[in-house]
């Protein structure tokens, strides 16, 4: 009877532990997230940016990780920690369907980003072509309905489980939901990660054999571009792998292991460590801005200079009267750096 009552004496615990996480944890994720989404927007608007190729895809990015904050993050925040579910098929259904096209949509758009650094940083003029405007303006609506397309069956086969949870998800016990899972797991936690990575260190050999090809005199700033951008590439293929890997993992363990049979105790626990995971997860939607374009040199100096464009003029005057600010800016192909 002891042993009974310690153990739920554990499970209201871990469930409080779990309600909390996303109560508290949630709000400033998804200020921050579209605060830093729209600063992305307003960047790559820029006249300096919006006619390069890289930042239309980090554009596109910004726009549909907008959409997964509000149909992801929103939505949890008020069924795991307010205890508000909206058990509806039809909305499950749609909202699963947008929030997961959502996320492969953005994960493609950075790996094409990371894809056009590469090909402009080609000295071969076959490949570089392939770093235009035009192509990435018709290759961003060809991801939304090819994204759009593979998560389709969301539309006919997800169900709504009947269960404390109400969890929205592949019916439990099938091939379906093994597959997908394993598909997710695959797609978003070896394939893309490896993509960006590849094409991020690539992109680091052509910059240095040209510069190897060129005079033995470097200069400073091209030196700094150089380690700024191997920096970013870095943060990106790591954040990739460290915020998405562990939330695939324990999905796909949670649809292996899944029986009737568990202790509340064991459920409780999957919960919570389910939580976590996720807030990984959509920390890396909301956090874009503050581990990508925060990261670049470029990118920090163009949100400066829209920012200070637009400080009320006592505060310009003050600013000007202590010390000037000085913002250096290249020309377009640095951007692709």
């Amino acid at each position: 009877m002891k042993m009974s009552n310690n153990s739920s004496h554990t499970v209201l615990r871990l469930n409080e532990i779990t309600t909390n996480i996303y109560r508290f944890t949630f709000p400033p994720l998804i200020i921050f997230g579209l605060i830093g989404h729209i600063l992305d927007i307003i960047i790559f608007t820029r006249p300096k940016l919006i006619s390069n190729s890289c930042c239309n895809y980090c554009l596109a990015s910004s726009c549909v990780s907008i959409i997964q904050i509000v149909l992801g993050q929103l939505v949890r925040m008020l069924k795991g920690g307010y205890h508000i579910p909206i058990p509806v098929l039809w909305w499950c259904r749609i909202r699963i369907f947008f929030l997961y096209s959502a996320y492969l949509t953005s994960t493609t758009f950075i790996t094409l980003a990371s894809a056009d650094r590469y090909v402009s940083s080609c000295s071969q003029v076959k490949y570089r072509r392939w770093a235009n405007v035009k192509v990435a303006r018709r290759l961003i609506p060809i991801v939304l309905i090819i994204s759009c397309l593979c998560q389709s069956h969301i539309l006919a086969l997800f169900v709504v489980h009947e269960d404390g949870e109400k969890e929205c998800w592949a019916p439990r016990y099938s091939d379906y939901r093994l597959g997908y899972d394993i598909a997710f797991l695959i797609a978003h936690g070896v394939i893309f990660p490896i993509l960006l990575g590849v094409f991020g260190f690539l992109t680091l050999y052509n910059i240095r054999r040209r510069r190897s090809d060129q005079q033995k005199g470097v200069t400073n700033l091209r030196l700094h571009r150089i380690r700024d951008f191997q920096r970013m590439t870095l943060v990106q293929t790591a954040c990739t792998i460290i915020f998405t890997l562990p939330y695939a993992i324990h999905k796909l363990h949670r649809t292996i292991t899944h029986s009737p049979w568990k202790t509340p105790e064991r459920s409780a626990w999957e919960r919570l460590i389910m939580s976590i995971v996720r807030l990984l997860w959509f920390f890396q939607d909301s956090g874009g801005f503050y581990i990508y374009s925060l990261s670049s040199v470029k990118f920090r100096h163009e949100l400066l200079k829209c920012l200070y464009a637009h400080l009320p003029r006592r505060i310009q005057e003050t600013q000007r009267a202590k010390t000037p600010l000085q913002i250096s800016i290249g020309n377009n192909n640095d951007y692709k750096l």
